[in-house]
């Protein structure tokens, strides 16, 4: 009697932890070594979204490869929130969407406020 009740409460052990693993795979997007192409307007009044490609490394450095420059920063999420800081001072904050997708709002130095988006390549 005793002996079966440890092995149920190891199988219950068992079945607790392999939820909580898939749990957390399908409420955790790793963007270790992942591209994206983001969109995005510094201004709301803007009518059109510029784009560039993000590459957020395992190091937790960004590079956002821009038409003629590309900038770096550093990346930081918590399940489904993240957070870009650029070191030119500009600041993303968004939510991680699905795992391609993620969206959110920026803030730029000299105080303009926008919005953006990514898709994964």
């Amino acid at each position: 009697m005793y002996i079966e009740k440890i092995f149920e409460m190891k199988k219950l052990i068992l079945v607790i932890l392999i939820a909580s693993n898939f749990s957390c795979k399908k409420n955790c997007v790793d963007l270790n070594d992942t591209h994206w192409t983001l969109f995005y307007k510094h201004n709301s009044t803007f009518n059109y979204y510029a784009e560039s490609d993000l590459y957020f490394k395992n190091d937790n450095s960004i590079e956002n490869y821009r038409n003629f420059d590309t900038i770096l920063g550093t990346w930081m999420s918590d399940k489904k929130k993240l957070n870009i800081q650029f070191n030119n001072d500009d600041e993303y904050e968004g939510t991680i969407v699905s795992s391609d997708s993620m969206a959110g709002t920026l803030v730029l130095p000299h105080g303009d406020h926008g919005v953006w988006y990514a898709k994964r390549k």
